[in-house]
């Protein structure tokens, strides 16, 4: 499977310069996206909609906060900060068991989670793996102090 992403090329004042055409929060309360939240609600998905009719369900599109925005995300994007589109090819591995008993936790019986009951899966997570991943991407200006410094060897 592959999934085609749009990335603003400097994601530094990406509320600032686009207005919420990138901020999702159909999952979210009303106005909870702003400029401080950029990384929990970019969504490079929200397209131009119209309003929607208040209904007991909640909001059921991309933004949810009105004035809405008259650009797609992508559109913002080209517009305001430049983007990079690129894709992610996910590929699914065969199961293996022994691989996956090295995972199992505990090794008998059956797991508990946090409310005391019995888990779907006795495979748990392996924290120290995932806590410490962080992407930063950040344009470098040909004639940037990053490299009059020598922080970094090229610009791009």
């Amino acid at each position: 499977m592959t999934e085609t992403f749009n990335m603003p090329v400097d994601p530094f004042l990406v509320v600032q310069r686009t207005g919420v055409a990138c901020m999702g929060e159909p999952q979210w309360t009303p106005n909870s996206a702003d400029a401080e939240t950029t990384e929990i609600f970019y969504d490079d998905t929200c397209d131009v909609e119209e309003p929607q009719a208040a209904n007991l369900t909640g909001c059921q599109q991309c933004h949810c906060t009105y004035p809405l925005p008259n650009v797609s995300c992508v559109d913002a994007l080209k517009q305001s900060v430049g983007h990079i589109e690129f894709d992610i090819v996910f590929k699914r591995i065969p199961d293996d068991p022994v691989l996956a008993d090295q995972w199992r936790f505990p090794k008998e019986g059956p797991s508990i989670n946090a409310f005391g009951e019995v888990a779907a899966t006795n495979l748990f997570e392996y924290k120290p793996a995932l806590t410490n991943i962080r992407f930063i991407y950040l344009y470098i200006e040909p004639d940037g102090c990053e490299i009059a410094e020598k922080c970094v060897t090229g610009s791009g």
